[in-house]
């Protein structure tokens, strides 16, 4: 259970609104990650720390556009790096910021193609070393043909440890490649893709087929930094009334909508509840 009920949500012009209102309430409600109700604080790039009462406080960088935000959110923790918070700080990331977090990301065009783009490592965060970010690809078996710029989907995670997958909200959001051995890694899995037995990612040199895909991942504190929790997908559209899952209920010129049994299966009491539990349960052994 994290020791600080300090949390700062990152919030610039790049970062969806929906995601930083949804991720807010869903740390507001838990009654299983801090010691008490959380103090939230939103920043972005423009924000000088005072390290007054700060001991290992949890930052947040949830989805939007990862290219436009990047920038940003590079000096807002080259600036919480140098205050006195240092490294100790515990870390959240959600699709864009899960991506940002890791030291690199290979970048796919959005569906329906999802053909290799480009590969972006010095803008990120280096928060992570074992395990790369990939994304955007096609979470299920059938592609939506849609050229719309932000495809939802429904995906099945597989989550060890706990007795039932659950459904979660996938935005263009990545997988997770491990880039050192096994026996190297200090990062753990828990959450698998499971709507397919492999995933294949076209780069340019040719296809890699991945079984097992990542969704989430984390890494477990240590004395003198915090955790590292990162999710390929919106967990926080379980919270009753998501803003973000209700953005996808009907189409717009640049958003695909969830079909009506998707987003009526995400927006389910029970399985709003699994969801929630299980992630709670995730951070509360990764926050320190």
């Amino acid at each position: 259970m994290c020791s600080s009920d300090k949390v700062f949500i990152f919030k610039n012009e790049a970062v969806a609104s929906e995601c930083a209102d949804d991720v807010a309430t869903f740390l507001r409600e838990s009654i299983a990650v801090f010691k008490q109700r959380p103090d939230i604080i939103q920043f972005n790039e423009k924000t000088l720390f005072n390290a007054d009462g700060l001991e290992c406080p949890t930052f947040v960088v949830p989805g939007g556009s990862m290219l436009q935000m990047a920038y940003g959110a590079r000096i807002a923790f080259s600036n919480i790096r140098n205050s006195q918070v240092g490294g100790n700080f515990n870390y959240i990331g959600s699709c864009s910021g899960a991506m940002l977090a890791t030291n690199c990301v290979d970048i796919f065009t959005s569906s329906p193609s999802y053909l290799y783009f480009d590969t972006m490592n010095k803008a990120n965060l280096n928060l992570i070393d074992d395990y790369k970010a990939v994304g955007a690809f096609c979470a299920v078996p059938k592609a939506n043909p849609s050229k719309k710029n932000y495809v939802p989907y429904s995906v099945s995670l597989a989550m060890p440890g706990f007795k039932q997958p659950t459904q979660q909200l996938l935005v263009n959001g990545p997988g997770f490649f491990a880039v050192k051995r096994p026996e190297e890694c200090t990062s753990e899995v828990v959450a698998l893709y499971s709507d397919r037995e492999s995933y294949t990612f076209n780069y340019n040199d040719g296809p890699v087929k991945v079984k097992s895909l990542p969704a989430m991942i984390s890494r477990k504190p240590t004395a003198d930094r915090g955790g590292v929790f990162l999710s390929g997908v919106h967990f926080y559209a379980s919270v009753e009334n998501s803003k973000l899952l209700g953005a996808f209920e009907e189409s717009t010129k640049t958003d695909e909508a969830l079909s009506k049994e998707a987003h009526d299966g995400l927006k389910d009491f029970a399985e709003r509840e699994n969801t929630r539990g299980a992630v709670e349960v995730l951070l509360r052994r990764t926050l320190k």
